[in-house]
């Protein structure tokens, strides 16, 4: 059985990254070997969609858990508006520089997860958190995650 994992998105990188995609050739060329091929292979019009988290302990330990085939639920001002199916993860802080940035500190969003489907929505947090039995007070992080019913 697959695991669905909830992460915070912001708006702009939101936008950018998972709703709108990136060119598969500009973010195929971040990666090498395998890797690019399997980019190319889950683009869609042309595009590839992914997220990433701040490396740390926790994130890296939840980098590690997902699996092909995982989902990843977007929560975003007390909704959820986006199933993400994962395709495969990886550590890729050029990649991450060029779609996000850095931060005043210097850390990346490198941690990378990609997508080989993206499913577009909007539904009050309140709904899922009752389904799944999450508690509407719970920070929302990668790695907290349900068994599917």
């Amino acid at each position: 059985m697959k695991n669905i994992f909830r992460a915070p998105v912001d708006n702009q990188h939101f936008k950018d990254t998972i709703e709108a995609g990136k060119p598969v050739n500009e973010v195929a060329s971040f990666l090498a070997g395998e890797q690019r091929a399997k980019v190319q292979r889950i683009a869609k019009d042309d595009s590839v969609r992914y997220w990433g988290s701040v490396p740390g302990e926790s994130n890296r330990r939840n980098l590690e858990k997902l699996t092909e085939g995982d989902e990843l639920l977007c929560y975003r001002s007390g909704n959820y508006i986006a199933l993400a199916k994962i395709a495969f993860t990886t550590i890729n802080r050029d990649l991450a520089k060029y779609s996000w940035g850095e931060t005043e500190t210097g850390l990346t969003w490198e941690l990378v997860y990609f997508f080989s489907d993206v499913k577009l929505f909007e539904i009050d947090a309140g709904v899922i958190n009752k389904e799944f039995g999450y508690s509407e007070g719970q920070l929302w992080a990668l790695g907290q995650s349900a068994m599917k019913k």
